[in-house]
């Protein structure tokens, strides 16, 4: 049997990839001798076999936590053909695991057979080889692959054992063998639920979590007034209490011990008592410095010793000393900062303490307050955003400028579109969306942006010296009959026969529809009294038609004017006299169309 090594394509990433690692051989001529060396004697009564065989080695792995699940041999014949003058009818199939390195002629050896799979017609594909883990195999089951172990598949054909073949000839196959090998990650899930002072370490070695650590020690020796708690957050023990204040204001014979059994201060000492047996002058007074009655007299002194706030008087019915006063009231309506303390040597009292200092490095919408209850400052504010929404009109053609107006100072800008400018140009109708702000303030403007219909002239309707243009659209128009002066009515009252351009446009843009228009109004009656209005019946025609005729005649058909192929303008004479108020009757033909009708002279 030849022995066929080929270089593997093995794409694997050593201790960080699971999933399929492919290993392909493909050989692209493969020629295999059928002659009778591969077997004993030359006689001719069995069959007579060569071959190739692959070797391939399964990828490694330093990781304990990776595991080799299964593997699949799939043999894909590609060309065949036959120069062995011995017909071939079958090809047969071995797989070794565990193979060591080729050596000879022969398989590798040691090696446990996983299949002998005799008998598959010539160059037909076999069905894929799966193995699991164990692989299982019918020859030898509960094989554990493992990393970087060997394989070897063995392509032997087979030739017919009624020939006797001696060097005939050569049987070539061109094949590709595709081994997958799919890895899996055993790696246990990290456990959970911790304590804070706990670390779950993965070991290597053994493919197992490690849980290491230990709760810090609860400190000792506390004060009576202390308190030891345990964290879970910082994961430490924290110490709290204060030690009671010690009380104040004692008389001179007292004294405050603090009792670590009870937690509390305890005052002793009791006052010595005064002496007796005094002269009427003689006076004992309890000296609170010295802490000891002292007795005076010879015209009693005057006490001494007094509270700053004391006043002695010599009653001389009593033959005593009489002191008076009273300690000043203790200051009420102090800050909770404050502390009140009776100074002997002022005789008043002093009030002590310092409110907290405010907090710095506000945000601009934050305020800071004194709690007077908890004796600390609060900081409270929401950042302030104002949205304002503008609707604009975008006339076909034009760019339309967008201006971020904002009363925030030094502002800087950001629009949707990315621009860091305060204004922008759009041509196009859209909602767009712009972001002021100075870092503390902020505006949000949303400009809704309507592109305008253009106008369009459905109609022109003359009502006697009347202009009536209806526009279809939704719009604010204007209209114009010189493209100069415009109006917001769509009617022009007052307006001479005539040809005339008319113009609409949009209130708010440039651009304007027009059409032309001939406007004929035959006047209901003349004033010919030299005041400027309605002294002629005219009708401006000439310039406007090839052939016109005006002729006016009187009530009776007397023809009175007539202005053919020119304009009419009649004063209300005839022969230079003024014609009497009545009604005159007109006949027009204009390009042959005719008009008749009537209209009244008033003197």
């Amino acid at each position: 049997m030849l022995r066929y090594n080929i270089a593997l394509f093995l794409i694997l990433l050593t201790g960080i990839s699971f999933g399929q690692v492919i290993l392909t051989q493909t050989h692209n001529d493969a020629t295999i001798g059928i002659d009778r060396k591969a077997w004993n004697g030359l006689g001719n009564i069995t069959q007579h076999s060569d071959g190739y065989a692959h070797d391939f080695t399964l990828p490694s792995s330093a990781n304990p936590c990776e595991e080799i699940s299964s593997i699949s041999i799939e043999i894909n014949f590609t060309g065949y053909s036959n120069n062995n003058v011995c017909p071939h009818y079958l090809t047969y199939f071995n797989m070794f695991y565990g193979c060591t390195t080729y050596v000879g002629g022969a398989t590798c050896l040691p090696a446990t057979n996983l299949i002998a799979e005799p008998n598959y017609p010539v160059n037909v594909n076999p069905p894929t080889f799966n193995y699991g883990n164990p692989l299982g195999s019918p020859l030898n089951s509960g094989i554990q692959p493992d990393f970087g172990d060997n394989l070897s598949i063995d392509i032997i054909p087979v030739s017919d054992p009624g020939c006797n073949p001696v060097s005939n000839g050569h049987i070539s196959h061109q094949y590709t063998i595709t081994v997958t090998v799919t890895i899996t990650d055993t790696t246990p899930v990290a456990p959970t639920g911790l304590e804070c002072w706990e670390t779950a370490t993965l070991n290597t070695m053994s493919c197992m979590w490690e849980v290491t650590g230990t709760q810090p020690t609860a400190p000792t020796g506390l004060e009576c007034w202390e308190t030891a708690t345990f964290n879970d957050v910082s994961c430490m023990w924290e110490v709290t209490g204060t030690q009671p204040t010690a009380p104040t204001g004692l008389e001179c014979w007292e004294t405050a011990t603090f009792n670590t059994m009870s937690c509390m201060w305890e005052v002793t000492g009791t006052q010595p008592l005064a002496p007796t047996g005094l002269e009427c002058w003689e006076t004992a007074t309890f000296n609170t410095v010295s802490c000891m009655w002292e007795v005076t007299g010879t015209q009693p002194l005057a006490p001494t010793g007094l509270e700053c706030w004391e006043t002695a008087t010599f009653n001389t019915v009593s033959c005593m000393w009489e002191v008076t006063g009273t300690q000043p009231t203790a200051p009420t309506g102090l800050e909770c900062w404050e502390t009140a303390t009776f100074n002997d040597v002022s005789c008043m009292w002093e009030v002590t303490g310092t409110q907290p200092l405010a907090p710095t490095g506000l945000e601009c919408w934050e305020t800071a307050t004194f709690n007077t209850v908890s004796c600390m400052w609060e900081v409270t504010g929401t950042q302030p955003i104002q949205t304002t929404e503008e609707f604009v009109s975008l006339c076909e053609g034009d760019d339309l400028p967008l201006v971020a107006n904002s009363s925030i100072s030094n502002p800087q800008y950001l629009w949707d579109s990315g621009e860091m400018t305060q204004s922008i140009s759009v041509d196009t109708s859209g909602i767009y969306q712009v972001e002021v702000t100075d870092g503390c303030l902020t505006d949000i403007i949303i400009f809704n942006v309507s592109a305008i219909e253009v106008p369009v002239i459905d109609s022109i309707v003359s009502n006697q010296s009347s202009i009536t243009v209806n526009v279809s659209g939704s719009g604010i128009y204007q209209y114009s009959l010189d493209g100069i002066n415009y109006q917001s009515s769509n009617i022009f009252s007052n307006v001479t026969t005539g040809l005339y351009t008319i113009y609409v446009r949009f209130d708010d843009c440039n651009f304007s529809v027009t059409q032309e228009y001939f406007h004929l109004y035959i006047q209901k009656f003349i004033t010919p009294n030299g005041d400027g209005r309605n002294d002629f019946f005219s009708l401006n025609l000439d310039t406007h038609f090839s052939s016109t005729e005006v002729y006016i005649f009187d009530r009776y058909g007397k023809l009175l004017y007539s202005a053919v192929n020119t304009d009419a303008n009649w004063d209300g004479t005839y022969n230079g006299q003024n014609l009497p108020t009545s009604d005159y009757w007109y006949y027009i033909v204009l390009d042959n169309q005719k008009f008749t009708g009537h209209f009244t002279l008033k003197r």
